[in-house]
């Protein structure tokens, strides 16, 4: 089943994502823009609430076959299934990373953009241990440094290790009281944070 309406809503938070990436890249210093940020406005480019959403939609998606129409959850398919959807996207993103870092970065022509776009791609092939790159291709592994190849690809980490334990929230949601789900996502919002 599909809902047009999250797809809607999926855009304008893409739209919210690339605002916050195009004005993290430039030095913005204006009182406007400060008085922006702390207003509703904010909504328009506030690329971590919007990536929240995209996370919580991901896991409604995920979730409403087995809820609503009761179809069994195969845990092999179920994984299979995420894998081959998060790796392909994950592995473009890395190699068109080092492509891009080798062949057409120039550090120089980074000056007078922000101080968060030139944190990226502080690396040579020499430099970075071997565990380093296989840990990044664990993806859903200890934590990595984003910042080496793309720091997008964190988020597809995230999708990685919920799409391993929400079968476990399918399984609980299915088979406790309401009461009880509504307990254990209070207590899930907690640990989060």
């Amino acid at each position: 089943m599909r809902y047009k309406e999250l797809d809607g809503l999926r855009g304008i938070a893409a739209l919210s994502v690339y605002f916050s990436h195009l004005i993290g890249v430039f030095v913005i210093n204006s009182s406007l823009f400060d008085r922006l940020s702390n207003s509703p406005f904010h909504i328009f480019w506030h690329g971590e609430a919007a990536v929240t959403l995209f996370f919580l939609l991901s896991g409604f998606v995920l979730t409403l076959p087995y809820i609503k129409n009761r179809v069994d959850l195969n845990l092999p398919s179920f994984y299979l299934k995420r894998v081959f959807r998060i790796y392909p996207a994950f592995i473009v993103a890395i190699v068109f990373s080092v492509l891009l870092k080798t062949f057409l970065f120039d550090p120089s022509q980074m000056r007078g953009y922000s101080a968060w776009i030139n944190e990226f791609w502080k690396w040579s092939f020499k430099d970075i241990a071997i565990s380093e790159i296989i840990n990044t291709l664990i993806l859903a592994g200890r934590p990595f440094d984003k910042s080496l190849f793309d720091p997008v690809v964190g988020t597809l980490r995230v999708e990685m290790i919920i799409s391993f334990i929400l079968p476990f929230l399918i399984f609980i949601a299915l088979r406790i009281k309401l009461v009880f789900n509504l307990l254990v996502l209070f207590l899930l919002f907690f640990i989060g944070k």
